[in-house]
């Protein structure tokens, strides 16, 4: 239920945030019909499988949620959206090799808030893969930037 909360709480925002600065430029498409259709059995089965994996160990849980909890889950939502949407604007104002590295750093948050929070600390497995996720997401990010750079160094030939 807490996942269909949120990616709801999500949705309705961003329809009623970006639908009326967008007018409907994003279903712009030659093929409209089978966007939506992938679309929304993608959205589906997402949150089927989520909510089919989170399910049994709530069976027994029958208590109603407290307002504050509901009111925080609803918060997330909306902070969720308001990072997905200035990340998106972020590609307007500059070149994606230069925002990707900034991805990166939710890593680090990600594993601070798992150790102040939950007292958990990745082990050396889960380090080494975030540390190849990240290096290799650097060294391209560097890569492009310098391809750039190089590219707009180059005498333009005219024939």
């Amino acid at each position: 239920m807490l996942v269909w909360a949120r990616y709801g709480v999500q949705m309705v925002a961003m329809i009623a945030w970006l639908g009326p600065s967008m007018r409907l430029d994003m279903l712009r498409t030659k093929r409209l019909p089978l966007q939506l259709v992938r679309s929304i059995v993608l959205l589906v089965s997402s949150l089927l499988f989520v909510t089919a994996l989170r399910s049994p160990p709530l069976a027994e849980a029958t208590a109603l949620m407290p307002w504050t909890d509901a009111a925080l889950i609803i918060a997330a939502g909306l902070f969720g959206t308001l990072g997905h949407f200035l990340f998106i604007l972020a590609f307007r104002h500059a070149p994606a090799s230069a925002i990707t590295p900034f991805t990166y750093v939710q890593l680090v948050w990600a594993t601070l808030a798992g150790w102040i929070f939950y007292r958990h600390f990745p082990d050396t497995v889960a380090i080494s893969g975030m540390a190849v996720i990240a290096g290799s997401g650097l060294l391209i990010a560097l890569h492009e930037r310098r391809r750039a750079r190089r590219r707009a160094l180059d005498p333009v030939t005219v024939q």
